[in-house]
């Protein structure tokens, strides 16, 4: 019996959580779950599961990150595929490179 998309996303919360260890709370922000509402900083960003592929949308500081946060939640039980939309604090629109 295949998981539910619910049981895939707290798998995948989990692997995401173990991931983040060592990694600052600034360094990840998720994205309006909501439009026009407000981002809320997190420890691990935005995850929807739909029929076992997970989307992962937020920003994060480096692209070590984006990577290992794809990486652990493609282990995570029951995904069949990730959709890694996170992209670096750089690069979102609006920001600004700081020197």
């Amino acid at each position: 019996m295949a998981l539910s998309d619910m049981t895939i996303r707290a798998a995948a919360v989990q692997k995401i959580q173990e991931a983040a260890v060592g990694v600052q709370p600034e360094e990840v922000a998720v994205v309006p779950p909501i439009p026009g509402t407000v981002a809320v900083k997190c420890y691990f960003p935005n995850i929807t599961v739909t029929d076992g592929v997970v989307a992962v949308k937020g920003t994060v500081k480096d692209d070590a990150v984006r990577t290992n946060f794809a990486k652990a939640i493609a282990k995570a039980p029951g995904v069949r595929s990730v959709s890694n939309e996170l992209v670096l604090k750089a690069d979102r629109p609006g920001t600004q490179n700081e020197n």
